[in-house]
């Protein structure tokens, strides 16, 4: 298994000016350089060592000290110009040049803390304050073994992140572990050396630095002990002799770091076709119960998922997931006893169907975190669209907008608080859920269409509903393509006769043009051949500003994931037909989509049936998105589907009146001499 060492401070020693000079350059660099000159410091290697004190050594014999004053960092044309980059390096190997000059401006403290700054600026996921608290309380109970009776620190180390596709869960708690865990920082530190010859230049000659400055005597005490026993400890001999006080007096000075067992679990680790077998594979993916691990477990769904069987016996998936059960209920027992020292961070979007002594136990004993909750505050919210814009090289400022860099946009400060407000009046206007992924690619194409961004732009209701169909093709791909505008349109309205169509347009209308609450849908009843789907199509070819989605419950089925995906591919379509409302979505086969429940309510056809009676009636209600049904088996409906406020029942018999004969008649000979 990966060993890793724990975070700790590094302390590197730069003057005040170089600090600011490394700080003003990395600004003035606009979104791709900064990645570009990331990659390039991260595959340069700084000399260190032995070969780095005799250069140095000969360099002081011989010639003036190099003189680094950043000249190529500072210019833009030698960055993106190959042809100068190899003139001024005299080395046509691309990477060459770049050690070459990179070795010529940076020294391996300069090396680090532009690094750290870069790594800083380009942090693309933002980690809630609140909840880099709570792990940081987490890190020093569970890991660090530290004494707490905060009552936010859960009494096992099993954490559990829920929330919806896209919600940024996974990633959240990707972050929460390397930056709270493992990410060591990187502290400049001033010379004192040089700030203690400034101090005493001023003070009398017979007056000590402790009488002048005894924080910086005391400073300076501090950083010579360290200093010291950090050589120490590196001498095998004296640091396996006086190894005790050595790490107590490191200790004292100065947080050290801790060797870890990491790594992510995925279902690919523990899913296997052998008998029996992906519970003993699960284990093994847990390691060492003596060593102390941290796991991250994604989809824990596929581990913790209760057996599901409709016979007494199972059948083999039933038997393969009772062992992963097993297993894991094993496994969680032994983190909350103490007998296996391991933090275990789980992440799932569907916790429902967790088996219930798992779900209890991590109620009971350990952490439950909806990542949903902290994208409801606008802080959390605010930061996210920060990210996104200086990922777009749009930087927000406080006060007056600074000097111009090149391609660098400014917004306001108040322009981006009032921004935040405006996502989440249009998210709530479209039912949507607020997460990471869709406000910042919402962000993303408002600035590709409009080449800026501004809190006005989401007032204009033309432009945020082109932006959400991009996001919606970008975020679904084949989805989209192969459901929305599907139906052929070509049928006239006239085409259509019968008084039923007046009614269905009736209803159509309130929902996607007057926005009625009350009208979210219609069941088309009636036998094969009776002009179900023609009257959708006629309605479609009079209202050519209205999408249409056009699938069915054969076309959502999932053959890997039968139920769960099946209910997945059924939320991805009303969360299309919500970014591009309004939208009819239209399916056939009705019947198969919400069949009636069974009077146990333990059948697994059930979950798609409550998924789709949630989203048509949930908490959220659906907002210009017209549902249509077709069937010629209505009592194969789920009966709470029809229910007054849900879906309502038009028939479409097919039965022609005398009337409605001769206007069909009319209609075909119109125009005929």
């Amino acid at each position: 298994m990966p060993r890793r060492l724990t975070k700790k401070v590094r302390y590197i020693r730069l003057p005040e000016k170089r600090i600011a000079e490394m700080d003003a350059i990395v600004a003035s660099w606009p979104n791709e350089t900064k990645e570009f000159m990331r990659s390039r410091l991260n595959q340069y290697k700084p000399r260190g060592g032995v070969v780095k004190g005799l250069s140095g050594l000969f360099r002081w014999f011989t010639i003036s000290p190099r003189k680094r004053d950043l000249a190529i960092l500072k210019n833009p044309e030698i960055l993106t110009d190959w042809q100068k980059r190899f003139e001024v390096s005299g080395q046509t190997v691309p990477r060459k040049a770049w050690n070459h000059i990179l070795e010529k401006e940076l020294s391996e403290n300069d090396h680090a803390y532009m690094l750290a700054l870069l790594e800083r600026e380009l942090s693309d996921v933002h980690l809630p304050d609140e909840l880099g608290d709570l792990f940081e309380k987490i890190y020093r109970a569970h890991i660090r073994k530290e004494y707490t009776t905060d009552p936010e620190v859960p009494q096992a180390p099993i954490i559990l992140f829920i929330g919806t596709s896209g919600s940024g869960k996974t990633a959240t708690a990707t972050k929460a572990i390397e930056q709270i865990f493992f990410d060591s920082e990187v502290r400049p530190e001033v010379d004192l050396a040089q700030k203690r010859m400034n101090v005493m230049a001023e003070s009398p000659f017979w007056k000590s630095l402790e009488e002048v400055e005894p924080d910086l005597a005391s400073e300076i005490e501090r950083r010579k002990r360290l200093r010291r026993y950090e050589r120490l400890a590196k001498i095998p001999v004296i640091s396996s002799v006086f190894r005790k006080q050595i790490g107590k007096n490191l200790s004292d000075l100065e947080e050290q770091s801790l060797v870890v067992d990491f790594s992510r679990i995925t279902p690919n680790d523990f899913q296997t076709a052998l008998s029996g077998e992906p519970g003993n594979y699960l284990r093994r993916a847990f390691g060492n119960p003596r060593a102390t691990c941290i796991r991250h477990l994604e989809e824990a769904h596929s581990a913790f998922a209760r057996k599901e069987s409709g016979r007494a016996s199972g059948g083999g998936p039933e038997r393969q997931q009772g062992t992963l059960v097993d297993s894991s209920n094993i496994i969680i027992d032994e983190i909350i006893n103490g007998t296996r020292d391991c933090l275990l961070i789980a992440t799932s979007d569907q916790p429902e169907i967790f088996d219930s002594a798992i779900y209890r136990r991590f109620v009971e004993k350990g952490l439950i975190i909806d990542v949903s909750d902290y994208w409801l505050k606008k802080a959390n919210m605010r930061e996210i669209i920060r990210i996104e814009l200086m990922r777009n090289n749009i930087r927000v400022v406080d006060d007056e907008l600074p000097p111009e860099y090149g391609n660098v946009q400014w917004i306001n400060s108040e322009d981006l608080n009032t921004a935040v407000g405006k996502f989440y009046r249009v998210f709530k206007d479209r039912a949507l859920q607020v997460t990471p992924a869709y406000v910042r690619k919402l962000v993303g194409y408002i600035i590709s269409l409009k080449g800026t961004f501004s809190a006005d732009f989401l007032d204009d209701p033309l432009l945020v509903r082109h932006a959400f169909e991009m996001v919606a093709r970008n975020a679904f791909g084949d989805l989209f393509k192969k459901v929305v505008n599907r139906i052929d349109r070509t049928a006239n309205w006239e085409d259509y006769v019968g008084d039923i169509k007046d009614t269905f347009s009736e209803m159509a209308n309130n929902c996607l043009i007057y926005n009625v609450n009350e009208e979210k849908g219609v069941v088309l009843n009636g036998p094969p051949g009776s002009g179900k789907t023609f009257l959708v199509r006629t309605w479609l070819s009079e209202n050519k500003k209205i999408h249409d989605i056009s699938t069915s419950p054969s076309a959502l089925h999932n053959p890997a994931d039968p139920i769960d995906g099946t209910v997945e591919n059924l939320l991805k379509v009303y969360d299309i037909a919500k970014m591009i409302a309004p939208a009819v979505v239209f399916f056939d086969e009705g019947d198969a989509l919400a069949p009636r429940r069974s009077s146990s309510g333990g059948s697994p056809s059930d979950r798609l049936t409550n998924k789709f009676l949630n989203i048509i009636d949930g908490e959220q209600p659906l907002s210009k998105v017209f549902t249509v049904l077709t069937t010629n088996r209505l009592d194969l409906l789920d009966p709470a589907l029809i229910r007054s406020k849900r879906l309502k029942v038009l028939e479409v018999s097919g039965q022609l009146a005398k009337r409605d004969i001769n206007g069909i008649i009319d209609a075909t000979i119109n125009g005929i001499p």
